[in-house]
């Protein structure tokens, strides 16, 4: 019986969280510059940020998606990671890492890894609920291995950002 009331007060803290929780959608448009090669990518994104505007630390998560217009093919990724946040009347500064989990398939250069990575940006907060702003995001080098070649996975991105709180 303690474990089922422990249970049900858990998902019941859970549930009011989420309720209280502010969430951030951002939208990113940009450029990867390639670490291992001179190709510089179009990059797009989405992300969320969520939690208690009191929180110290916000779990984010992230989609992104770079391709080569002129060649053909793709790199995708999905992070996980912590977020903090310094907010002013106009301004709101992020800092965020963790890790992120990349697919290439460019040809027949087709692998994956899971690497970490850092960003920071500034966004100018235009209204209550949305802002514009720049992101600056680099993951970490990392190599995938294709019929005994490695090719190197990790970037530097610097993406306009489009913010709104829900």
């Amino acid at each position: 019986m303690r474990y089922k009331a422990g249970l049900l007060t858990v998902l019941l803290g859970a549930g009011v969280t989420a309720v209280q929780a502010q969430v951030n959608l951002g939208l990113l448009t940009g450029f990867r510059d390639e670490s291992d090669s001179e190709d510089r990518l179009a990059a797009v994104g989405f992300t969320a940020d969520f939690g208690r505007s009191a929180w110290v630390l916000r779990p984010e998560i992230g989609i992104f998606a770079s391709f080569d217009p002129i060649f053909g093919g793709q790199e995708t990724e999905i992070s996980l990671g912590l977020l903090h946040s310094w907010t002013r009347p106009k301004v709101r500064l992020n800092l965020g890492a963790g890790l992120t989990s990349i697919s290439s398939d460019f040809g027949f250069n087709q692998g994956a890894a899971t690497v970490g990575y850092v960003h920071g940006g500034a966004e100018w907060l235009r209204e209550e609920r949305a802002s514009l702003g720049l992101d600056l995001r680099y993951v970490g080098d990392s190599e995938i291995e294709v019929d005994g070649t490695s090719f190197g996975v990790g970037y530097l991105q610097a993406a306009f950002r489009m913010t709104w709180k829900l």
